[in-house]
């Protein structure tokens, strides 16, 4: 039942998730194999309508949970009662301060740096991100600003060797990258496999950013001599 459970979150299959809800409310805290909750799993697949649905059936959040899905007054409570510390990792190695930087929200994220986030702090699994890399990976700039205001090192590698202005090359993020050169990114900075973040502009893959904000990233890049 839990395998179907999840499998119908990832598919976005509201209905499903519904009467399997009305069939066992319990599953609305249930784990997978991998210790993730069900709204943790509906965040990660972008299935925001079903987190939803699932706290309203009575998902009870841990401070990673409420920092991913946007709730600012239940990570004041989680932190205030110390049942957490700032910097604690969820079950797959993010902090808070991660997760609400790859999901954009700003709110939590201040709150989280005005109360002694590790604005650096390092995820304990393969990806080897600081908050820095998940907000650009989403081109979160005001994010990124106040990560970076805070401290952010913004010539930290991530898996693959890849600097948070490598990833912003990569996506076309034009306002993002002009921000990380402003405060010292290194423009030739090379990846694992020798990529530089111009280098970068000009790959073309599902994942790459629209090519013409791309092209406006190389342009900057050559303004500041980039190879």
């Amino acid at each position: 039942m839990l395998d179907e459970f999840f499998n119908a979150i990832k598919k976005g299959d509201d209905a499903k998730v519904g009467e399997m809800l009305d069939e066992n409310s319990d599953l609305a805290n249930a784990r997978d194999q991998q210790g993730l909750s069900p709204v943790t799993i509906a965040t990660y697949y972008n299935r925001s309508g079903i987190a939803d649905a699932l706290i309203l059936r009575g998902a009870e959040l841990d401070v990673h949970e409420a920092s991913m899905t946007g709730k600012l007054q239940v990570v004041r409570n989680l932190l205030a009662s110390h049942r957490y510390k700032v910097d604690s990792l969820s079950r797959d190695g993010f902090s808070a301060l991660h997760l609400a930087s790859f999901f954009g929200h700003r709110e939590i994220v201040q709150y989280l740096l005005t109360n002694g986030a590790d604005v650096n702090v390092l995820a304990n699994n393969a990806t080897k991100v600081r908050p820095l890399h998940s907000a650009v990976a989403h081109n979160h700039f005001e994010i990124s600003k106040a990560l970076i205001d805070h401290g952010a090192d913004v010539n930290a590698r991530q898996q693959g060797g890849f600097t948070p202005l490598h990833e912003a090359a990569f996506g076309g993020s034009v306002d993002v990258a002009a921000l990380l050169l402003e405060h010292g990114a290194d423009t030739d900075a090379r990846t694992d496999s020798g990529k530089t973040p111009l280098e970068l502009t000009a790959e073309e893959s599902p994942e790459a950013g629209p090519k013409q904000d791309r092209e406006k990233v190389a342009r900057l890049l050559t303004e500041k001599d980039a190879h």
